[in-house]
Parts: structure tokens; sequence; C-alpha cells
């Protein structure tokens, strides 16, 4: 029967120490010294849609009668105009976040990633920071009930 880790988690942190040090200092030094910076396409969730509001004159769209494209209105045209001629029901849901429908369809669907680089890179070393803080405080007991037992204080 092999010996089981007692701080499995611990130990493969240590284990992924030496890389992900290397790693941390190269994203550190992306961001300090040379102003690069990580952006992410940004993922729609509950909060960025709610129902169709016709006073939100932005979000309305008409059809051009000879193409059928969708087109805003112009910032003249009257809220019972714009309410009337609108072919957005409101079932339908308008993005209200800031970002593009579309995300991908331009830069302006970008946003700082602000996940921190300890946490990058425990993801990455499929490293658990919760468990490892876990076994971190249980070996601090282990050590505190050994000490005590030999009669040395910690």
């Amino acid at each position: 029967m092999e010996d089981e880790i007692a701080y499995p988690e611990l130990e493969r942190m240590r284990k992924a120490s030496e890389k992900s040090h290397i790693i941390g200092e190269f994203i550190e030094w992306l961001h300090d010294v040379k102003n690069i910076h990580f952006y992410r396409f940004h993922e729609h969730k509950d909060g960025c849609r709610q129902p169709h509001d016709h006073s939100q004159w932005s979000k309305c769209r008409r059809r051009r009668p000879m193409t059928g494209e969708l087109v805003e209105f112009s910032m003249t045209t009257t809220d019972e105009e714009r309410e009337k001629a609108c072919v957005i029901g409101p079932d339908q849901l308008d993005v209200v976040c800031g970002y593009p429908e579309d995300p991908t369809s331009s830069r302006f669907g970008l946003e700082t990633v602000n996940t921190s680089i300890e946490q990058l890179l425990a993801d990455f070393f499929d490293i658990d920071l919760k468990k490892v803080d876990k076994e971190r405080r249980a070996l601090l007991d282990d050590i505190r009930k050994e000490a005590g037992e030999k009669g040395v204080e910690v």
C-alpha cells in the first residue's frame, strides 16, 4: 500500500512552484515593463439584458420600406412615432451592459481580465486555492499539536 500524501494540494503546489514562479514573473514583467494587459471578450450574463423599452430610443429599430433593413430612428422622431414603428417587441431583450450584442464583433466587446496572477496560475496548474488554504491550516494545527506533545511552545 502506497503512503498517502497528507496534504495533496500543498504537494501539487510545491511541485508546480518553480514553473509557476517563472510564469508569474513573466506576467508581471508584461504588465509593469511592457504595459501589456489581458483582455477577454465579454460574455453576456443574466443582468446584461432587460425587456425592450421604447423610451430608450437608441435601442429601437425600424425597417426600411424598400430593403427591410433594420435601422435606428433619428433623434427627431417622437416617442409616439417610435413606439408605433419600432419592430422590437417588449418580449425581446435589449443588451444594457454597455457591450455590443456580439462582443466578438469589435474591440469594444473586450473587458479587462481582473483575475489575480495567483488565481490564473492556480487554474493553469489545476490547484484549488481554497483546498491549499485548508491544508495549510491543518498543517499548522498538526505542527502545534505535535509541539504541544513535546512540550514546545509555538
